[in-house]
Parts: C-alpha cells; structure tokens; sequence
C-alpha cells in the first residue's frame, strides 16, 4: 500500500485570519506569491499528470489556494499574518518543481515538445525574474528583524527547492 500525504489547509489571505503587518514582510510576501501562482499554474495546466509523487493535490484544495493568490494579487484580500510560514505552500513547491523536471526528461517522448520545452523555458524565466528581489528583500527583513523562526525555517526551505530546481533545470538544458 502505497503512503499519500495530503496537503494541509492553506491559509494565504486574510480572509482567514490577521492580516500581515509589516511592509517588508508584504514585499516578501509578494514575491513569493508571485512563484507561488506560476507553481500552481504548472499544476494546474497539468504537468502533474501521470507524474508519482508523494503529495496528493486535492482539485477542491488547489481551486482554494488559487482563488486565494487571486484575492491578494487583486488587493481583495491581504496576505494572512502566517503566509510566510505555510508549509503546503512548500509542499506544492516540490510538487511543481518536480513536475517540471520530470517533463524535462521527457521532452523527446512527448508531442509537440517544442512548444513544451517553451512553456516550461517561460514558466523558469517567469520564476527567476520573481525571485530576483528575494536576498534584498530578506537582507532588509534581517535588519529589522522582522522574521520569526518559524517564518525564516520555512522561507530557507523555499529558498532550497527553488535554487536545487533552478540549478538542476539549468544543469539539463546546458547539456542538451
């Protein structure tokens, strides 16, 4: 028998609790949404499909979140005090990544990979360009100390996955 984790509730806006308060968080927080709605969008257009895992994406669970991304990106919303710290954001993180690259090794079994390996190429340049501010924006969140433990353990997890997916993605297309 196979063993599944389930994501957890996610809470991104402040329709579930206290808004964030600190500028310099929100700008972090910002940032991150940001790759939070490009990893959702490559699970959402499917690139999951067919792909083992260990995390199971509930469709009721990923509509929520999304509609979420969507509250604070519009200015509906703000972003829940404890944004920063949300471990299924994380868990949807690996689940992207690792979606990307599995369909990286994949590229020549699949139809019409060229416009494929585009979307993907778009998808990680969308990323990158997201995450650019993220050291300044953490350095300045350090000075102020602003971040509690919690908040820093999970951002340095993101921090991980990105750049070993970044790495690992850029180490591919290098030598293909």
């Amino acid at each position: 028998m196979k063993v599944v984790n389930v994501i957890p509730p996610c809470y991104i806006s402040s329709a579930y609790g206290n808004a964030l308060g600190d500028e310099t968080l929100e700008d972090i927080a910002t940032a991150f949404l940001g790759i939070d709605a490009e990893f959702i969008g490559v699970l959402e257009i499917g690139l999951n499909d067919g792909i083992s895992g260990r995390v199971t994406l509930d469709t009721d669970m990923l509509s929520n979140i999304k509609a979420q991304v969507g509250d604070v990106m519009s200015g509906r919303q703000r972003f829940h005090e404890h944004y920063l710290r949300q471990r299924p954001m994380l868990l949807i993180w690996q689940r992207a990544s690792h979606a990307l690259l599995h369909t990286l090794d994949l590229k020549h079994y699949v139809p019409g990979h060229q416009e494929l390996m585009y979307a993907i190429d778009t998808i990680i340049r969308n990323i990158e360009r997201l995450a650019t501010p993220l050291n300044d924006l953490l350095s300045a969140a350090a000075i102020k100390s602003v971040l509690d433990r919690e908040d820093r353990a999970i951002i340095r997890l993101r921090m991980l996955q990105l750049d070993e997916m970044l790495d690992i993605y850029h180490h591919r297309m290098s030598s293909t």
